[in-house]
């Protein structure tokens, strides 16, 4: 059955040549097919540079920037990263230096279960920010593994 539509006046529009047309999208920005056993870095820099692929390559390289010059990360995040089972992927952040800190809802923490939540605590006293002192530090990660452990989050 054919679908049923009014027609309407076209005397009104005006054409122009495509050729003639500015575009946000050049053949260049495209993204590229992957090699095999090219590596992850060649994978992200194979994203097209336009939209979601330009905004995901600038924070890879912010968050790349920030770990080399000792500058703090701060993950937030909601309950589905650790429903979906994404803590794995967090602690492995954390070991390797991608994460300053998290902050997230009760939520989150609530689902974490006490070996997780005693994993993230060990984790979290290693890491040292150059901008706060060593003392207040570990005082401020006590505090939150004494909370994490209690199963909420710390404030």
């Amino acid at each position: 059955m054919p679908f049923p539509y009014e027609e309407f006046d076209l005397s009104g529009v005006r054409t122009y040549p495509l050729a003639s047309r500015q575009s946000k999208a050049r053949v260049e920005d495209f993204a590229r097919p992957y090699e095999k056993g090219s590596g992850v870095g060649a994978w992200i820099d194979r994203l097209p540079n336009i939209l979601a692929g330009a905004d995901f390559k600038a924070i890879v390289s912010r968050l790349q920037r920030a770990k080399r010059e000792d500058g703090g990360i701060i993950w937030g995040f909601g309950a589905h990263v650790i429903k979906t089972g994404l803590s794995p992927v967090l602690v492995d952040l954390m070991r390797r230096g991608f994460v300053s800190a998290l902050a997230t809802n009760g939520a989150a923490c609530g689902t974490l279960s006490a070996s997780a939540r005693s994993r993230t605590c060990s984790i979290l006293r290693a890491p040292r920010h150059r901008s706060t002192s060593p003392a207040r530090a570990e005082v401020a990660v006590a505090d939150s593994a004494l909370r994490l452990s209690r199963g909420a989050c710390a404030s």
